[in-house]
């Protein structure tokens, strides 16, 4: 796939879930960090806010893939709120960085 189609489909799937975003950003947190991986791609005023968006994104991978609950997103303090309230944080920024950057290389 091409760059602004990941970065395209990235930012409609984080859109249009209005359920549990920490399960969507660690689905398509393999496809993001690979796009991310092309920085020059990303116009460079956004550079350092994707830095910051791909440390976050790495520091919340499971322990274990395959066993999503091992995240930190799913910390059950506060019943799972603060994995909640920082997957919609990193949703949103993951979702601004796409739709800027699409908007700039057009």
């Amino acid at each position: 796939m091409s760059f602004t189609t990941d970065l395209k489909s990235v930012a409609l799937r984080l859109k249009s879930d209005d359920d549990d975003l920490r399960h969507t950003v660690l689905e398509i947190s393999d496809v993001f960090l690979a796009i991310a991986r092309d920085v020059k791609q990303f116009p460079e005023p956004l550079r350092d806010e994707l830095a910051a968006v791909v440390e976050e994104l790495k520091s919340v991978q499971p322990i274990f893939k395959s066993q999503r609950k091992t995240s930190v997103l799913f910390d059950r303090a506060g019943l799972g709120k603060a994995g909640r309230d920082q997957a919609a944080n990193l949703a949103r920024r993951m979702i601004s960085l796409a739709e800027i950057t699409l908007l700039e290389t057009k």
